[in-house]
């Protein structure tokens, strides 16, 4: 998995990541990997929907972008600008988009959320291929109309909390977004606050039996 950022961060120079950010005022950071349970959808006519709600941060409709259809044969790498905006154009106003043969790119407002929405791309891919093998063509994917509600409710705890599990997992610092919550003390804190209606709740069962 490779990425870009607008200040700092790893920035390859070529179309594939230069070319998003004039496109996409919104967008900060740019995601590009080779997920391999996202490239059959991207190679076949079969569409990448969104099923698990976790998922939803993939957005709901994926377009799949082919070079082949204005560049010819290539080595199907982005190593122009006008490779990088016909893919932008593609893209268009969504989260992601399928890359023929290799792989994808997905865009956010930060690197935290790009990441989040990609690992959860390939996930609904895997999750999807298994959906398909069971019931073919009738499967129940996520409508529209669920998928802007998930993200509408969705909070920053649930992006943090998985950057910092994958970060642990790679063995890399975590850095939390500045002005957000200390999770780690939230959770603490909710431990010590269920023991204490633990508490409370067995004192009141006493004093009932008690009074019985």
């Amino acid at each position: 998995m490779t990425q870009s950022t607008r200040k700092g961060g790893h920035l390859t120079p070529n179309g594939l990541y230069m070319a998003q950010y004039p496109k996409r005022l919104d967008v900060l950071s740019v995601v590009h990997n080779h997920g391999m349970n996202v490239i059959p959808f991207g190679v076949t006519k079969t569409p990448i929907k969104p099923i698990l709600h976790m998922c939803a941060s993939m957005g709901w409709d994926v377009h799949a972008w082919d070079s082949r259809d204005r560049f010819d044969d290539t080595n199907l790498l982005v190593r122009t600008l006008d490779m990088g905006y016909d893919l932008a154009e593609s893209l268009g106003n969504e989260r992601a988009a399928l890359m023929r043969g290799h792989g994808c790119v997905v865009v956010a407002e930060s690197l935290k959320l790009a990441v989040f929405a990609s690992v959860y791309l390939e996930m609904n891919a895997g999750i999807q291929l298994k959906s398909h093998l069971l019931g073919g063509e009738d499967v129940t994917f996520l409508s529209e109309g669920e998928v802007e509600q998930i993200i509408g409710t969705r909070t920053s705890f649930a992006i943090e909390l998985a950057w910092e599990r994958w970060a642990r997992r790679a063995n890399r610092s975590h850095d939390r977004e500045p002005n957000k919550a200390d999770f780690s003390y939230i959770c603490v804190q909710a431990t010590r606050w269920r023991r204490v209606v633990s508490l409370h709740n067995t004192v009141v069962r006493l004093i009932n039996r008690m009074s019985g």
